[in-house]
This record gives C-alpha cells, structure tokens and sequence, in this order.
C-alpha cells in the first residue's frame, strides 16, 4: 500500500519559497543555494556555510526550524541583555549568618539589591518596516517591537562589534515601541 508520495522536484520548489520568506526575515545577511543532494547555508558576514542533506520524509516547516535551530547554536542570531536590580528583603537565616560572621547587630541590612540579566534574541526582522520579532531565553515569550531608528544600521553596528550585547540592548530598548506579546497558539 502506498501512503503518501514526495515528488523531490515539489519538495525543492516549496522549499526554496518558503526559505526565502525566512532568510528574508533573519537577523542577520545569509544565503543558500540547492542541489540534488542537500542546501548550504551561507553567513555572508563570516563565509561560514553549514550544509544539510534532504530528508524528504521530513515536512518543510519542520527542515527550516532545524537549520534555523543549528544557526542559533552556532551563534549567527544576535542576543541582547538587559540588566535589572531588584531591591529584596535579605532573609533572616542571611541576617544570622552575617551576626555570625561579626557584623554588629545594628549595621546588618535588611534589603539587598540582585542584579537579574535577561537575554533575548532577536528572532526575525521586517527591515522596510523596522519590525522585531524578539524572544525571551530565560521565559520563551516573544514579542513584537517596532524600533523608531533603521534596524538595518542597528543590526549592521551589533554584527561589527560597535554595539555589545548590553549597550545593544540599551540602545533597543530605548529607540523601540512594544507592539504586542506574541501568544502562540497551543495544538
């Protein structure tokens, strides 16, 4: 019995479609080319090219979150972080400890500031209308921004080194608008 048939010819063509919606909207200049046996992706910041073979068993959507997946981990996407202090109370057994170690009763505080790092990632890119899709790391929320500078110059300066994560993220964040959490349907 015959389950399903995969034309590599309609494969290929859907693949190549649908890669180029998505390299048109990753952060940061690739390119890739076909051939019969598999596609390579190029960072034209680096030449740094990785190759995938077809597995036509594999749906579209599923083989472009996988390449995308291995561009994240080789670290092609850009990471921002943004610094938080919260002022917590300093707990009692931490007020011990300290009378313990000789700190005069009167002098041990009773708030404490924690430094909290964020780091998203920028997930996609609407360059002519200066759209970000972003993710948080730690919460896997998403949400949408729309900076008010060009994000071509923005991402170009985090590429070449004239913005760090941190002064990145400070520099987003201010010249940004949230337009919207994104709320992923659940199947």
């Amino acid at each position: 019995m015959l389950c399903s048939k995969t034309d590599s010819q309609t494969y290929t063509s859907t693949f190549r479609r649908k890669m180029d919606n998505f390299a048109e909207k990753a952060p940061m200049k690739i390119s890739y080319a076909t051939s019969p046996t598999g596609v390579e992706v190029v960072n034209e910041e680096t030449d740094s090219i990785y190759s995938f073979g077809w597995d036509f068993s594999i749906p579209i959507k599923t083989f472009i979150y996988g390449i995308k997946q291995t561009l994240i981990k080789a670290g092609w996407y850009p990471i921002i972080t943004t610094v938080e202090k919260v002022e917590v109370p300093v707990s009692k057994d931490e007020q011990v400890q300290m009378a313990v170690e000789g700190i005069p009763v009167g002098e041990i505080p009773t708030k404490k500031i924690i430094r909290n790092e964020l780091q998203w990632i920028i997930d996609k890119v609407i360059s002519y209308k200066d759209i970000f899709i972003i993710e948080n790391l730690q919460t896997q929320q998403k949400y949408r921004y729309h900076m008010k500078r060009s994000c071509i110059f923005f991402l170009t300066d985090m590429r070449k080194g004239r913005l760090d994560t941190y002064t990145g993220a400070d520099f987003f964040f201010k010249n940004s608008e949230l337009l919207n959490e994104i709320i992923l349907k659940e199947d």
